[in-house]
């Protein structure tokens, strides 16, 4: 028969296939049917009572290493705050600075956008409205229009 996990037998339990430390603990609210649970969830529950409402919050490891279960090292979270935590520098890496032709302020845009023709020249719809007023851009469909004219 097996002990439930105690803080005293650390190591005592299974590495799972997604780098998280099981433990045998059934007396745990939830607890899976085997009456193993992720080791972090007991570490929690052990030291502040309280059973971590999946799918709303989520228990961080603030050192990223998913293995690291001390208490100093978890900390709770929204679910919409963790992934936006884990995917910002991503999307910051994918991000690039232009400056407006317009009015020259510096503004941001996701690199793949400058592949598509005009993107990355202006900061707004505005300011594209106001150069191509000024006669800064011509409209490609009206200088198609003009070359495509016959001239006798």
């Amino acid at each position: 028969m097996l002990l439930p996990w105690t803080m005293g037998h650390w190591d005592t339990g299974y590495l799972d296939n997604r780098g998280y430390f099981r433990v045998y603990r059934p007396d745990y609210p939830r607890a899976y049917g085997s009456g193993y649970t992720k080791r972090y969830y007991i570490v929690w529950w052990l030291n502040t009572g309280e059973v971590i409402d999946t799918p709303r919050y989520i228990i961080h490891h603030k050192n990223g290493n998913k293995s690291d279960d001390r208490f100093d090292n978890l900390e709770k979270k929204e679910h919409g705050q963790h992934t936006l935590d884990h995917n910002k520098p991503r999307m910051e890496a994918a991000r690039t600075e232009c400056i407006c032709n317009t009015c020259g302020v510096l503004f941001h845009i996701k690199r793949h956008r400058l592949k598509e023709k005009g993107r990355g020249s202006y900061c707004s719809q505005q300011c594209y409205k106001i150069k191509r007023l000024l006669g800064g851009i011509k409209d490609e469909a009206h200088t198609l229009h003009r070359s495509s004219r016959v001239h006798f």
